[in-house]
């Protein structure tokens, strides 16, 4: 053991301190209640999804984000269209604990099979995790994402076949 001028040596360099702590409060973004109208669209329809973006954290949303909507072909996996829709906090107002907004965005569905059939339509919410949430089960940043399922009827396409075909009697000479 090494010693000091003091005699004391490395039996004194360890000092118990006792202090509390307490998690900050944040929030926790949640989507629900999506809703697509027309409620049978069509290949092609322009569609308005909405949904309730809630705030069950204990503290406010005071960040800017963005809503990210998705669409997929559940027969195909393929993804249809996907786009965001931003939220500004300071245009909009902070998200206080409790309370709910109400998000839409209208999008366009492609014409073709691709976006017929049943598709999922899928609302994620802080899409850039922009926003710090917590929760006491600590799977805030796991609870941004909700779906609802929507059927798409094909649209009526023309269906062009050849019945006849003629053809004049032209003849082409031997270019040799």
């Amino acid at each position: 053991m090494r010693r000091n001028k003091h005699q004391c040596g490395d039996s004194n360099n360890v000092v118990a301190v006792e202090f509390s702590s307490d998690l900050s409060i944040y929030p926790d973004l949640i989507p629900s209640d999506i809703q697509v109208s027309p409620e049978v669209p069509t290949t092609g329809d322009e569609i308005t999804v909405t949904w309730q973006l809630s705030n069950e954290g204990d503290g406010d949303a005071k960040q800017p984000f963005a809503d990210e909507v998705r669409i997929v072909n559940l027969a195909s996996g393929e993804e249809v269209v996907r786009q965001t829709l931003p939220y500004d906090p300071i245009a909009d107002g902070p998200i206080a604990s409790g309370q709910v907004r109400d998000r839409q965005l209208v999008l366009s569905l492609p014409e073709g099979s691709l976006s017929s059939g049943q598709l999922s339509v899928e609302v994620t919410t802080d899409i850039d995790q922009d926003v710090l949430e917590v929760n006491p089960a600590d799977d805030a940043e796991q609870n941004n994402t909700a779906a609802h399922q929507v059927s798409v009827t094909l649209g009526d396409y023309p269906d062009l076949a050849v019945t006849a075909f003629t053809s004049s009697a032209q003849v082409i000479g031997d270019p040799a």
